[in-house]
């Protein structure tokens, strides 16, 4: 219900990189490089800034761009400044109301300089938000050769999940900046601490057709009898935390300019005493008699009582992920003048040391016969889009569990799922640089070199079942990869302006390292004799990956004719190697570092590679007025044609998570006292993920996207300002689904939200 990430030109945020006040920022996130900016509460930012292609001076591990979360500074307002807010708002679909609260304070001081060269900036925020979502998805696709008891067959779905989300989100926020200037130097120091609370509990009912018979099946029904469903609660709090602290300075000294700094970011995500609790009700006749968004569920009486769901397991989990990143940086500057062009020599080094490590500790629990949802029954459950039947009570199933927790008996599977997913990496990033830019009238050039060299290692544990020649028995084996690789990284960026007419291009590389749950060295290996055959199933990680290489060629024309006004035309074009994919590559991989000398008839490796190739051109447009009445208009698009070639897969695919249009689109009126805006975006499908590399039939897309929000403000005095937003006024869901539109992977609806807010600001 919320935006998390930001995509630049439409592509995947995974190929972006996110810095604060210009530093690199690892992800609280145990598995991803993007960094989750609902993390970062708004009243922390003096802007935000959006970079589409680098300069040589700049971090080039980025391929769509660079988000640059910039906090306040003393300096950026005249003397002293001071806000506070209180804002309520309302979600229609849990029926709740949220508070925030926020505040900032920045001034200058005089230190004995004769004017102002001291300054501090301060600013907090907090915000306690209840919100939910009701959700329905298929998992698995939809298979085509089912079969029913009378030999029939049709195309239809083995398991559909009803899900009900309560959730509560608390952010806190600080920032605390120091500024101090001289004659010839500038020092500062940044701090800014986030904190993201997610307490989630959801409902989940598992209808698992496939565990019984199918007694009718077609294009759009079916009906199976004697089969289960699964009726479970999720009680998790999830914690992240990013802390940032950077020192740095600049100093000039004639035609030079020195700047450093030394920077330190901490992320971190734990999960403490998560608890999943799972009953089962068996011999249960089950079905569905519609498809396409919503699939409708049908279900005997007795899915709808307590008493048919037994208590069947408990899956406890205490989970840690932390990212630590040290960065140095050095730079200089020669200026160059003269009476036909001014410019400059600058060059640097940058080192960055990243430490990131995952540990879940994870008990399975086997289930206690006689318990069954009714005893621990707490009504119905929230949910709009379906029948759901009783609610389990969080509390009285998490009283019990560790109020009985020694009694209960541990499952095989817990040494698996406590150890295959836990890691430690290192990467360190060093980097050199030289560069130069030129400017001569309306002329500017920026062009040099950077070098990147990228020592990385990760240890882990396997999880090896060998029922070959060993004892069939999951053991643990300790394994560690180290690899090192380095770039060199030319760029050019050109500007020319004349009149009211600019115009832009570059051409830079960049590249883009793999995400961390690609790079795991963990996983589950198990290989055993199956009617007379050595079968090998297994399921890794790959830090052997290579970074996503990128060649990106842009070119601009932007237009000013005049007060508020901008028309600008875009096209850029990207080349991209080793594009990470899940494949299964038993039949093309040594098969040694797996499984010993056992020979192996049957292999099964299913593991993210580098696959080939993929290209990606697009179109940028976007138009900006403002008109002496007040009245405004902004609108902008980009129009993207990619394709991507994949082992195991015929023929090309667009790029994963790239929509060929995305929209966005305001209008409104204002004036000194009052503004009123309607703002849209609109996204269209994309193809999110494979659900089988080498089967399109389980391609997995996201349905077009459009949400219409609504904000006003109104400035009642000189100090105190009243405002009103709503968001997503169209109740607009979030849907995917496999291959055509008509086969549910995901349908999520969020409802709308009313805020109301006052701001002080005394004069």
């Amino acid at each position: 219900g919320e935006g998390r990430y930001i995509g630049i030109r439409g592509m995947d945020p995974n190929l972006n990189t996110t810095t604060i006040n210009g530093m690199f920022v690892p992800a609280p996130d145990s598995g991803a490089r993007s960094v989750a900016l609902d993390v970062i509460p708004s009243d922390l930012l003096a802007s935000l800034e959006i970079v589409k292609t680098f300069t040589p001076d700049m971090d080039a591990s980025a391929i769509g761009g660079n988000v640059n979360v910039r906090s306040l500074s003393a300096f950026d307002k005249q003397g002293r400044h001071m806000t506070v807010s209180a804002e309520g708002s309302y979600n229609e679909l849990v029926e709740s109301s949220s508070p925030k609260l926020a505040g900032s304070f920045a001034n200058t001081y005089d230190m004995g300089s004769g004017s102002d060269n001291f300054g501090i900036a301060l600013a907090a925020s907090w915000f306690d938000r209840d919100f939910g979502s009701d959700n329905i998805e298929t998992d698995g696709g939809w298979v085509g050769d089912l079969e029913t008891v009378g030999g029939q067959e049709f195309k239809g779905a083995e398991e559909i999940e009803q899900r009900s989300y309560d959730v509560n989100r608390e952010r806190i926020g600080l920032a605390l900046n120091f500024d101090w200037r001289t004659d010839s130097s500038q020092f500062y120091l940044r701090n800014m601490y986030s904190e993201f609370s997610d307490q989630e509990y959801r409902s989940r009912n598992e209808f698992k057709f496939d565990d019984g018979e199918a007694i009718a099946g077609n294009d759009t029904s079916a009906s199976w009898e004697d089969a289960v469903i699964e009726k479970s609660m999720k009680d998790r709090l999830e914690e992240q935390t990013i802390l940032s602290m950077l020192v740095g300075g600049e100093t000039t000294a004639n035609q030079w300019t020195f700047d450093y700094s030394y920077g330190y970011s901490l992320s971190e995500e734990t999960e403490p005493d998560r608890l999943d609790t799972t009953f089962e009700g068996e011999d249960l006749d089950i079905g569905y008699n519609t498809i396409g968004e919503i699939p409708t569920l049908t279900a005997e009486a007795a899915a709808f009582d307590g008493t048919s769901y037994e208590l069947a397991e408990f899956e406890y989990t205490d989970g840690l992920a932390e990212d630590e990143v040290n960065t140095i940086k050095l730079n200089a500057t020669y200026d160059l003048f003269s009476d036909a062009y001014n410019g400059n020599i600058k060059f640097g080094v940058m080192s960055r040391v990243r430490s990131k490590d995952y540990n879940a500790e994870v008990g399975i629990y086997d289930g206690v016969d006689g318990l069954t949802v009714a005893d621990f029954q707490a009504g119905g459950v929230r949910y709009g889009i379906g029948d759901f039947g009783p609610a389990i009570d969080q509390s009285a199933i998490r009283s019990y569990f560790f109020a009985n927790r020694d009694m209960l008996e541990l499952d095989d599977d817990t040494l698996v799922e406590s150890t295959a997913n836990d890691y430690s990496m290192d990467e360190d990033v060093i980097a050199a640089y030289l560069m130069s830019t030129f400017e001569r009238g309306g002329l500017h050039i920026v062009y040099g070199v950077r070098y990147e060299d990228t020592d990385f290692s990760a240890t882990g544990r396997r999880i090896v079942v060998n029922d070959i020649t060993g004892s069939g028995d999951p053991e643990a084996q300790p394994v560690d990869f180290s690899q090192n690789y380095d770039h060199v990284l030319p760029s050019i960026n050109v500007r020319y302006s004349r009149g009211d007419f600019v115009w832009r291009a570059a051409a830079t590389q960049t590249i883009a390292r793999p995400n961390f749950t690609d790079l795991k060295p963990g996983g589950e290996i198990e290989f055993e004799i199956d009617d007379g055959e050595n079968v090998l199933e297994a399921e890794i990680g790959n830090p052997n990956l290579q970074p996503v290489e990128a060649t990106n060629l842009d070119f601009v024309v932007e237009w000013y004719p005049g007060g508020v006004s901008l028309i600008s035309a875009g096209v850029f074009y990207k080349d991209l190697d080793n594009f990470v994919v899940i494949a299964d590559v038993g039949d093309s991989i040594d098969l040694t570092p797996l499984v010993g000398n056992v020979p192996i008839d049957d292999p099964e490796v299913i593991m993210p590679i580098n696959g080939d190739s993929a290209e990606l051109f697009g179109v940028e447009l976007a138009f900006v007025q403002q008109f002496d009445s007040g009245f405004f208009i902004s609108a902008n698009g980009t129009f993207v044609d990619s394709e991507a070639t994949y082992p195991d897969r015929d023929g090309k695919t667009a790029l994963p998570r790239t929509p060929d249009t995305v929209l966005n689109g305001a209008i409104g009126w204002e004036n000194e006292i009052f503004s009123l805006r309607l703002a849209a975006t609109y996204r269209d499908d994309a193809l999110q993920e494979f659900g089988e590399l080498d089967d399109p039939e389980f391609d997995i897309f996201q349905s077009p996207h459009t949400q219409i929000d609504l904000s006003a403000k109104w400035n009642i005095t000189d100090s105190l300002q009243l405002s009103m937003a709503a968001v997503n006024i169209t109740d607009e869901p979030y849907y995917n689904y496999f291959g055509s539109s008509q086969y549910n992977a995901q349908y999520e609806e969020y409802g709308r939200t009313i805020s109301l807010g006052l701001r002080f600001t005394p004069n």
